[in-house]
């Protein structure tokens, strides 16, 4: 019987310290996406203002997109143009140079 209990807490302090582990990278993911997303929303806030564009308008998912056709000179219809995505790799590729082509017209 002790070697049973002895087995089972040995399991439980196992499973303990994986859950740990699997805590501790969770954490580490948060802070890492915490500060990317904070350096994204300053450069938006930054070119915003730059463009005359209000810097709220860096936080607000889909007007953000918006807001970042308009001062590159874009209509703000092709914010549709992602939905080339629901097409496998060509909507990547596509979206990939989608992005490419509009961070060159704002430079």
């Amino acid at each position: 019987m002790q070697h049973l209990l002895a087995s089972i807490l040995g399991q439980a302090n196992k499973d303990a310290a994986v859950a740990g582990l699997i805590m501790a990278f969770i954490a580490a993911y948060l802070v890492v996406l915490f500060i990317f997303t904070a350096i994204w929303v300053v450069a938006h806030w930054r070119i915003f203002t730059k463009a005359g564009q209000p810097g709220w308008a860096a936080i607000v998912p889909i007007y953000n997109v918006i807001t970042l056709l308009r001062v590159v000179g874009l209509s703000p219809w092709w914010i549709l143009f992602p939905l080339v995505l629901i097409i496998p790799l060509l909507g990547a590729l596509a979206y990939i140079g989608w992005l490419i082509w509009i961070m060159h017209r704002l430079s």
